[in-house]
């Protein structure tokens, strides 16, 4: 019988001795001895299917334990954090999420309120300007960073928060086609949140072959896809294919240089599902002659965008239950306004259903001084209209102390700058004896929002503010009248540094504005006419100085200096005054000026 030393197994691998070690004392171990007393016994079969399900559980039930930890530990940091907190920091000081902890408690919250907790922390989309003009910091920007860090929070925000993410999708860049189309195919899920889809890059040459059949697909990965639109930021170097439309699309929009042929061909193809349209006016006799049909359109939208006289829109297009009348002036035009004959010719087509009717706000821009309202009474527009409850009226409506009484109309809004001065007469109101209360809104809101007048509820009175990144609305009352603007707003000098640009300047600046002051027009508190005048007397005379000095350099205009704000204009007038030099601050455009504008807008 072998020794039992001689039957231990002998080390392998890593473990083998080496022959140094075996030669070395230290190294050698004793042998192996069992106690006499413990009787030599063999281990019973082990049952390893049941081992292996016990091992897998616990391991599963650790796993969970373990990210449920860490989903409690991130809500307490996201709901602890300093800084700007997406929701209100809670009093307690320890939060259990989904449990139970020692130090507090707090219920688990459905899914359903939390959506409804995390929808009030964004704007509604209707606010939002997601253009790339308006910067990094613009208030869609905000809101897109909101919507990205409420689904990285938790699985449970994640549901919660996954359909505004998705809800409102925006395609600012040519990749982002494709990459919104590769996360659809990966998660068919997530095209069930998509309801509203707005392609505003712009397409190079390179693209046009892969985009429509980019977009194609994605709009049958959105079931749910109710609204598609078009809005690119300057004309593609060929017309734009819109995809089929599903029959869910109801709403769509076209950008103010769309091609006349996309515009045949997709209104031809959906004309009797649309319930929402957005057009530029359109004095073409092709359009014009289409028989189109809009059984269900009751929102329709018309954007003068070109300097054309429309007369012969809509003629044969018959629009039975179109409710919602909304006339806009592209503000980077000239020239270009709805004249009295157009709206005449509109509302004795389509004014006799309209429950509400909105005219352009604000002048365009370059005319705020030299040319006038075209329209001088708005009394035979709106007996047209005999049901109308809802209109909205520019800054300078006139309406004549005979006009005949409107009972319908219960809700007035007015665009002005100068809230509460000057602008409630008693023969101005007299032809609305059932209205409610006027409400002014500020022209400064048109650059940022849309469509204010239907964003806000006109039925909704008292006072109250609205603040998100990069936004804040305030309504005011007093004495029966209501008025919604803009707070917080940067000086009107430091404009023209910020993205809005010199269009909007033109459209929200309140120092250079006329308003109507019953039988006079006066500028507060400023006079305008002296104003201009010192102004162009002192652009002439830099002129000619500069050209004297630098004969090389070519200058614009001189009355380009009409659209300074008016805090820049004054310091303009001060420097003169103290013998201002060719060194100051202010100049007039070079040539240099002009490329380096461009080279900007290249970027």
């Amino acid at each position: 019988m072998k020794n039992r030393a001689e039957l231990r197994p002998t080390p392998t691998g890593s473990f083998k001795r080496k022959r140094s070690e075996s030669l070395d004392p230290a190294f050698v171990e004793p042998p192996f001895k069992r106690p006499s007393s413990s009787p030599i016994s063999f281990p019973e079969p082990v049952d390893r299917i049941s081992l292996r399900k016990r091992f897998s559980a616990n391991s599963k039930n650790l796993v969970e334990g373990m990210r449920d930890q860490d989903d409690e530990r991130l809500v307490r940091t996201w709901l602890a954090r300093d800084g700007t907190p997406i929701c209100c920091k809670p009093p307690i000081t320890s939060v259990s999420y989904g449990g139970k902890m020692p130090g507090g408690s707090l219920p688990a919250l459905p899914s359903e309120i939390l959506h409804e907790i995390f929808d009030m922390t964004i704007p509604s989309d209707i606010m939002l300007n997601a253009s790339l003009s308006c910067g990094p910091d613009s208030p869609w920007c905000s809101s897109m960073v909101t919507k990205r860090a409420l689904v990285l929070v938790s699985k449970s925000w994640y549901e919660a928060g996954i359909d505004l993410l998705y809800r409102t999708i925006t395609i600012r860049r040519v990749p982002g086609i494709q990459a919104l189309l590769f996360a659809l195919a990966e998660n068919p899920l997530l095209g069930g949140f998509v309801r509203n889809i707005t392609i505003a890059c712009f397409v190079p040459r390179t693209y046009r072959a892969t985009i429509h059949p980019d977009l194609t697909q994605i709009v049958q990965l959105c079931p749910a896809l109710t609204s598609l639109n078009h809005l690119p930021p300057f004309p593609p170097p060929k017309p734009f294919r819109f995809p089929a439309l599903p029959s869910t699309v109801t709403s769509l929009k076209f950008a103010l240089h769309e091609e006349l042929s996309t515009v045949y061909a997709t209104l031809q193809l959906c004309c009797e599902q649309l319930e929402e349209l957005s057009i530029r006016a359109l004095d073409d006799e092709v359009l014009d002659a289409l028989e189109l049909d809009f059984p269900r359109l009751h929102t329709l939208y018309i954007t003068l965008g070109g300097d054309t006289v429309i007369q012969k829109f809509s003629t044969n297009w018959r629009m039975p239950k179109l409710k919602h009348l909304t006339l806009r002036v592209s503000t980077d035009l000239e020239h270009a306004q709805f004249l009295d004959v157009t709206y005449h010719h509109l509302l004795r087509k389509h004014g006799r259903g309209l429950q509400y009717l909105a005219f352009p706000g604000v002048l365009p821009a370059g005319s705020i001084f030299n040319q006038p309202s075209p329209v001088t009474d708005f009394a035979p527009l709106l007996a047209r209209c005999p049901g109308l409850e809802h209109v909205v009226l520019p800054m300078y409506f006139g309406l004549n102390l005979d006009s005949p009484a409107f009972p319908s109309i219960k809700w007035l809004d007015v665009w002005t700058q100068e809230l509460y001065e000057n602008l409630v007469l008693p023969g101005r109101l007299s032809p609305f004896p059932n209205i409610i209360g006027p409400r002014f809104l500020d022209t400064g809101l048109i650059a940022l929002i849309d469509d204010i007048p239907r964003a806000f509820d006109p039925r909704v009175r008292g006072d109250w503010s609205m603040t998100f990144p990069g936004l804040s609305i305030r309504q005011d009352e007093r004495d029966g009248l209501v008025s919604i603007q803009l707070t917080d707003l940067l000086a009107v000098d430091d404009w023209d540094f910020t993205y809005f640009g010199a269009v909007e300047i033109r459209a929200v600046r309140r120092e250079q504005e006329l308003f109507d002051c019953g039988d006079s027009v006066r500028m507060a508190p400023h006079n305008v006419k002296l104003q201009e005048a010192r102004c162009k007397e002192y652009a002439d005379s830099q002129a000619v100085q500069r050209s004297t000095i630098h004969p090389t350099e070519t200058y614009d205009d001189p009355e380009t200096v009409d659209n300074l704000p008016q805090d820049l204009l004054d310091e303009w007038l001060d420097d003169e005054s103290d013998g201002g030099s060719e060194d100051s601050w202010f100049s007039l455009e070079t040539e240099e000026d002009d490329a380096l504008e461009n080279e900007f807008y290249d970027l």
